[in-house]
């Protein structure tokens, strides 16, 4: 068993290791438990969140996020490609309902979560590496732990994070790219000015255009992505 987990309305889950799933019961008395649901026998389970105003019980496992719908046994499954910062998912802390943090072979990932009608569920996800601050990109099974200030732990392969996730938030400012410098066939063409060239006409011999970028932006220049494309 890699987690014992209680619910609400006295239910415990238990998530089962070697890809056994999970199985929910409720206590009838001190020898007796009734088993109310069982899936995924095809994953190991590593950690629950269940939602207090939604029929939800979010999932950890290596194949992503699980949000399950204990009432109509419907789930989805979350993973790098709705935006985890990896698919393999240790454990979940919540804030509430909407705003999860788990942790995962690649960091901690953060869960803005809307429940809409008829299991839909969408995500906005913000993604934090060891280029943030954390111990190590890659985090374990059972390292974490909400403390009753609403601090929360994960524990990881070379130590322990801890954070109250309601000072948290991502950087409002969007890195602005500018080019610095502007050449043709290999030869600087525009240095100080060159990002305010809007359009450059050249002779059929002058066929080789290259350019250097700057992302305004200092909190983490490190972090800073471009994009372009070529039409």
């Amino acid at each position: 068993i890699y987690n014992l987990y209680p619910g609400n309305d006295g239910i415990f889950y238990i998530g089962k290791r070697n890809h056994n799933g999970f199985a929910a019961f409720r206590m009838l008395n001190d020898s007796t438990v009734s088993l109310i649901d069982k899936g995924f026998d095809n994953l190991a389970i590593r950690h629950f969140y269940e939602c207090k105003l939604h029929p939800i019980v979010w999932m950890a496992s290596e194949k992503g996020l699980i949000a399950y719908n204990k009432s109509t046994r419907n789930y989805r499954v979350f993973d790098e490609s709705s935006g985890l910062a990896n698919s393999f998912v240790y454990a979940i802390l919540a804030q509430n309902d909407s705003s999860l943090w788990i942790s995962t072979n690649h960091g901690l990932s953060h869960l803005f979560v809307h429940y809409g009608d008829h299991d839909q569920i969408t995500t906005t996800v913000t993604n934090y590496t060891s280029k943030d601050g954390l111990q190590s990109n890659e985090f374990n099974t059972g390292g974490s732990f909400k403390s009753n200030t609403g601090t929360f732990f994960f524990g990881g392969i070379t130590g322990v994070n801890w954070f109250n996730p309601a000072r948290i938030s991502p950087n409002p400012f969007k890195a602005k790219p500018a080019i610095t410098k502007i050449f043709v066939n290999d030869k600087l063409y525009a240095k100080d000015t060159a990002d305010y060239i809007k359009s450059i006409t050249l002779p059929y011999k002058q066929n080789t255009i290259s350019f250097t970028l700057a992302a305004l932006e200092y909190t983490k220049p490190e972090q800073n992505q471009f994009g372009y494309m070529l039409s």
